[in-house]
């Protein structure tokens, strides 16, 4: 991840099989200017779990949603969700 802006942002990695995928760091804080590395990886299959696998397959989801850190981090909590900024969904960044 690269955050070539000017401003912080926090982000959660979400996931539909968290039993299925590996994800780290899955939620942090991408200072401006900077990157961190997420990785995604496969966890190894159960003994004659192929069959469900093949099931789950069509409907695994991996989602990045992000938000700008504001300045002061209590108000950004403690203010009601309607007043805060909404948090970015990337269509691009859906994988399935």
């Amino acid at each position: 991840m690269v955050n070539q802006s000017p401003h912080s942002y926090v982000f959660k990695v979400l996931i539909t099989q968290p039993r299925r995928y590996l994800v780290r760091p899955n939620y942090g804080l991408v200072a401006a200017g900077s990157s961190l590395e997420v990785k995604a990886e496969m966890r190894p299959l159960p003994p004659g779990g192929e069959a469900l696998d093949a099931l789950l397959a069509t409907r695994q989801k991996l989602l990045f949603k992000w938000r700008q850190v504001v300045s002061s981090t209590h108000d950004s909590w403690s203010s009601s969700p309607a007043s805060t900024k909404s948090s970015g969904e990337n269509p691009s960044a859906l994988v399935s």
